[in-house]
Order: C-alpha cells, then structure tokens, then sequence
C-alpha cells in the first residue's frame, strides 16, 4: 500500500543506515562510536535484550531488579547489537584500545553519562533520517 508522505518526510528513516551501515556519533576528546538503532530495522536488539531480561522476568515485574543488573543488562544489549565500532578510546598511556564487546562494557560501566546519551541517541528515529546522516556527512567533509 502506498501513502502520500508530504509533510511526512521528517519521519522516514534509511532502514540501511538503522540495521546495516550505522552512524557515527562523535564525542569530546575525538571519541567517536558507530551505532545501529536501538529498534527500527535493527530487530536484533529487540531480540537479544529480551533473551537477557527473560531470567530476571519475576524481579523487573515486582520491582526487585537490582538497577546495577538492569544497567548491565542493557550495556551487554548494546554492545552485542547496536555499538559495532568505535575510534578515539585509548589505554592511559595513549594506545588504542580495539573495539570489542568486553571493552565496550567496561568502558561503558566507567562513563554511565555518555553511555546514557548514546542510548538515547541510538534509540531515537531522527538519528537515523538519510537527509541528517548525509548533511552531518557533507559537514564533516565524508561525503
């Protein structure tokens, strides 16, 4: 079925840019993370957080879960499904530290607030809008 989408067009998102290809979002210090969205055509996160809460079910519907387990929960969600790459995280000394799901949780438990922010980011549909990523693009001179 077909709609007519004038005035619409702030609602439509690249499905390639949401599961597939990611964008990067970029932080202080020359941090950047390349993130799929939290939802949209990423179904894995969807997927794969409930697998992780299945365990805990009785606790989140009585309100016992321990909000350290819930905030551990949804890190290992995040950087199973939706974080896939990120530059700029260096050792004390300076050497790069390679992405990797383990690294991206610890680095995660040490910074909640940026963590914070990039789950709002990546879980919100105007992130993911082919016309932003390609002006943030031409902006950085990536296009």
């Amino acid at each position: 079925m077909q709609f007519d989408t004038t005035g619409l067009e702030g609602y439509i998102t690249d499905r390639d840019i949401e599961g597939k290809e990611g964008v990067w979002l970029k932080f202080p210090g020359g941090r950047e993370f390349l993130v799929l969205r939290a939802g949209g055509s990423n179904s894995a996160f969807s997927r794969r957080f409930q697998q992780l809460i299945k365990p805990h079910r009785k606790q989140i519907d009585r309100g016992t879960l321990d909000p350290q387990v819930s905030d551990d929960l949804m890190r290992q969600a995040y950087c199973e499904t939706v974080v896939k790459d990120w530059r700029g995280i260096k050792d004390p000394m300076g050497t790069p530290i390679p992405w990797s799901k383990e690294a991206g949780m610890a680095f995660f438990a040490a910074f909640p607030e940026l963590f914070a922010e990039i789950v709002e980011l990546a879980s919100s549909y105007t992130t993911f809008q082919h016309a932003e990523v390609e002006e943030a693009k031409e902006v950085l001179g990536e296009a």
